[in-house]
């Protein structure tokens, strides 16, 4: 089984002692989504977890548990998923300042290896109004963090924003509110943006790989040498995790998620509703 420490919430920047206690318990109880009254016990027995997958913005604060998670049985059985953005305070308004982020990053790769961690330029996305997110904004941007961020990562993945029902009402709030326009870039956009990591990437050993996209985004996408990546990969984790191999069942499709997601199977074990860092754009707030 992999554990996906999470999708829904931000576990490691907001709830790292709460994710220790229950892996001192051996297991968690999770919440279906759909039906919150409804709980399932999850194991986390390293007889029985192959892989976690932690998803974060901010690793800093989940640094001082690695020694006792190695301890229980999971050393060499993780990776990392960190999100770092280039939007700041008005649009990721809890999260600390980029560099105390950035230095979190360089410590789990030094501790782990590159090889275990992700960086995610995740979601790509414009504005206009008093504050000015555009292609160029983008290009920038990347280039800046990837300088940072070059020696630590070994993948790196992006994706256009998603409005979900709910990441919709709190951009209309702010452009009511204050007049600040959000929207998804177009595929071309995408692609131009795209072409720029993709080199960056291949003169540096550094895969890109698009999240989820459109089966027309990723049309575009595929003609610029960038694939549709699994964020939760049974092939590469086999890789880079010593030891570890999974079941044929494991190496599935992930059902549970939406159609364009090529993951493989996982236990999510997080809750909607519950992350601290409250960026405007996410569909986990």
């Amino acid at each position: 089984m992999i554990v996906s420490a999470s999708r829904r919430t931000d576990i490691p920047a907001c709830f790292g002692e709460w994710f220790m206690q229950c892996m001192r318990e051996g297991s968690v109880s999770v919440h279906n989504p759909f039906n919150p009254s409804q709980k399932t016990s999850v194991t986390l027995n390293p007889d029985e977890v192959e892989a976690i997958v932690f998803w974060t913005k901010n690793v800093t604060p989940f640094l001082s548990k690695l020694t006792e998670l190695d301890s229980l049985g999971f050393k060499g059985k993780y990776v990392f998923h960190i999100t770092i953005n280039p939007y700041g305070k008005e649009l990721e308004r809890t999260l600390p300042p980029l560099a105390q982020r950035l230095q979190g990053i360089r410590a789990v790769s030094d501790r782990i290896g590159r090889e275990r961690v992700f960086w995610r330029y995740d979601p790509v996305f414009y504005t206009s109004g008093y504050m000015c997110v555009d292609l160029d904004f983008h290009l920038k941007s990347f280039s800046n963090l990837a300088r940072d961020l070059e020696p630590f990562v070994a993948r790196m993945f992006f994706s256009p924003l998603v409005t979900y029902r709910k990441v919709f009402s709190r951009i209309e709030k702010l452009r009511k509110k204050k007049g600040l326009h959000i929207s998804p870039p177009s595929a071309n956009e995408l692609c131009l943006l795209g072409q720029t990591m993709k080199q960056w990437g291949d003169e540096r050993g550094i895969e890109i790989l698009a999240c989820a996209p459109s089966q027309e985004l990723r049309a575009q996408l595929s003609h610029c040498g960038i694939e549709a990546g699994s964020c939760i990969d049974t092939v590469y984790l086999s890789r880079v995790l010593p030891g570890v191999s999974f079941s044929p069942a494991q190496t599935r499709k992930d059902p549970g998620q939406r159609p364009e997601c090529q993951c493989m199977v996982s236990k999510d074990i997080g809750s909607y509703g519950t992350c601290l860092n409250q960026c405007v754009y996410c569909y986990a707030v």
